[in-house]
């Protein structure tokens, strides 16, 4: 093993005021990701916030001007040129593939999940979510068919207003182009430098590690592997799906993304029990076979507290890429394991 998980303890002094400006001490630990650098802080018997939550009844309804409700999707959204996609979208069961009409990319798709307006965290099925992925893949295939140079691969999911959603209509974000995503590369260089160096693959030794330790390590799905992020990019949710074997998002098959489903399902019934309605997920994929990285996604929990809904980000995360955590990753585990 190449590699250590390694933690670092802090300590800061103050007096309190609510003891008699007695000195108090705050112990908080310092955690580095092991391949990327990444920092984290992790905050001991924080607990979790009073999160603001909003009325679901309202959020459940249709709107005449959501695009993506029935009635709508045919005349207020774009389609395809046929020369990148045949028929204008894509469709697999309930979800519909349709081009982004603010793009962030070359080539920009939005898939929508279902017909329904609103799909609370405790509705998805896996096979909602399954051909979700399924389609994303299919226009992802089709996208690099008609140009094999947009072959780097950016998927993600931001469910509700707090991971900026700016519709609850639920869709999944799928976007290729010539360059990478900085996050792609911020995984993909390092993998590729640790598999020079070391002659072996980060991902695997790290599945390796986090079974043996069996202190992250959620369980797994078929040959999906969920385990915990050691250094978290959350404040109280950090949860990754690893497809051993497997570079390129192109390459799962259908057992995998079923997996990937099937372990999203188990994961949502976890943040609801926690009192989250809101999550940002990505896929992280090399843009061909390699065999120094592995395909993964990530979920991370986002959430408004306080009065009048404070954001889950502050400057340390957006400018200073200082990542903390109020509950530790071994906890979260724990409580994960009860659906795994």
């Amino acid at each position: 093993m190449s590699f250590e998980l390694n933690k670092e303890q802090v300590k800061a002094r103050f007096l309190d005021p609510a003891d008699n400006f007695r000195e108090k001490i705050f112990s908080l630990e310092v955690r580095h990701d092991p391949l990327t650098g990444w920092a984290s802080l992790i905050y001991s018997g924080m607990g979790y916030p009073p999160m603001n939550k909003p009325y679901m009844e309202e959020l459940r309804k249709g709107s005449d001007t959501c695009p993506f409700c029935p009635g709508n999707i045919e005349k207020a959204t774009p389609r395809f040129p046929e020369d990148i996609i045949s028929g204008g979208n894509i469709r697999v069961n309930e979800a519909v593939v349709l081009p982004n009409i603010r793009p962030y990319s070359q080539y920009s798709g939005v898939v929508l999940l279902s017909k329904s307006h609103f799909i609370g965290l405790d509705e998805f099925t896996p096979g909602l979510v399954t051909d979700a992925f399924t389609a994303a893949q299919s226009f992802a295939r089709q996208v690099v068919k008609h140009d094999p140079k947009a072959c780097n691969l950016s998927i993600g999911w931001n469910y509700m207003a707090p991971a900026g959603a700016t519709l609850s209509h639920p869709h999944i974000q799928v976007n290729l182009g010539i360059y990478p995503v900085p996050a792609q590369k911020s995984v993909g260089d390092p993998s590729e430098k640790y598999y020079r160096e070391h002659g072996t693959n980060f991902w695997e030794e790290l599945i390796d590690k986090e079974k043996k330790l069996d202190e992250r390590y959620v369980g797994t799905i078929g040959s999906t592997c969920f385990l915990v992020s050691f250094a978290p990019l959350s404040r109280l949710f950090d949860l990754l799906a690893v497809f051993p074997g497997k570079s390129c998002f192109l390459d799962l098959d259908n057992a995998d993304l079923r997996d990937l489903s099937t372990g999203l399902i188990r994961a949502f019934k976890d943040l609801r029990e926690h009192g989250f309605y809101s999550f940002n997920l990505a896929v992280r994929s090399a843009p061909d076979c390699s065999e120094h990285f592995f395909c993964h996604a990530r979920i991370i929990s986002r959430f408004t507290f306080l009065s009048p809904g404070t954001c889950d980000r502050s400057f340390m995360e957006v400018l200073d890429n200082q990542m903390f955590s109020r509950i530790s990753p071994e906890e979260v585990c724990r409580s994960l394991k009860k659906y795994f």
